[in-house]
């Protein structure tokens, strides 16, 4: 499986008209001159490397060929670290995109929030494609058997702990009322209602 199908996903999941190309967006290394670097706490499996000027936001998403290769070599849940890295740089990605063009500014804590979302998506529209019903455990493997790197910072630990809370919240609602069977057209319309919202409006979603 390609990132660009990847992003593909996302963008028809959320109705994205006139997406752009992603594989031109496609860096080999990570900038140092970038004025943001943002993703996987691991910078050198993937991350979104931003610059804003006077006059543009530029953008350049980076994926470890390693990632890339042994995604586009075997079935994409046959390596779901792998798979997971990846769908978060196409979510972070597309994310950045919509937002500066729609001229809305969007926060680490915001863009993580997402990140975690798309990821349980993705890898369970792949996983209801390939075998209908879906096991708990990818669920149970995102959200409840995770860890975070020693090497992170207090700001980041939190950052990322909050993320994976509320994401983990609402994918299971999702979980509940859009799988087992896979209801698409229900899925459709909260996914892109969540996806729309900024984070005051994610949260408002969740909490009573």
């Amino acid at each position: 499986m390609k990132i660009s199908e990847l992003y593909r996903m996302l963008c028809s999941l959320y109705g994205v008209s006139s997406p752009l190309d992603i594989d031109h967006y496609l860096v080999m290394a990570c900038s140092s001159g970038s004025d943001e670097l943002v993703g996987n706490s691991d910078i050198s499996r993937e991350t979104l490397l931003i610059r804003q000027t006077d006059e543009a936001l530029e953008i350049g998403l980076f994926i470890d060929p390693s990632i890339i290769c042994a995604l586009e070599s075997g079935d994409a849940l046959d390596h779901l670290d792998e798979l997971s890295c990846a769908a978060e740089g196409a979510s972070h990605f597309l994310y950045v995109a919509d937002r500066a063009g729609k001229n809305r500014q969007v926060s680490k804590l915001e863009l993580e929030l997402q990140g975690e979302v798309d990821k349980f998506l993705l890898i369970h529209l792949i996983a209801a494609g390939r075998y209908g019903e879906i096991s708990p455990e990818l669920f149970e493997r995102q959200f409840e058997r995770h860890s975070f790197g020693p090497g992170l910072s207090e700001d980041e630990v939190e950052r990322y702990a909050t993320a994976s809370h509320f994401a983990a919240k609402y994918c299971s609602h999702l979980r509940s009322t859009c799988f087992n069977p896979l209801r698409m057209s229900d899925l459709k319309l909260q996914a892109r209602n969540f996806f729309e919202r900024d984070f005051p409006g994610k949260v408002a979603r969740l909490v009573p």
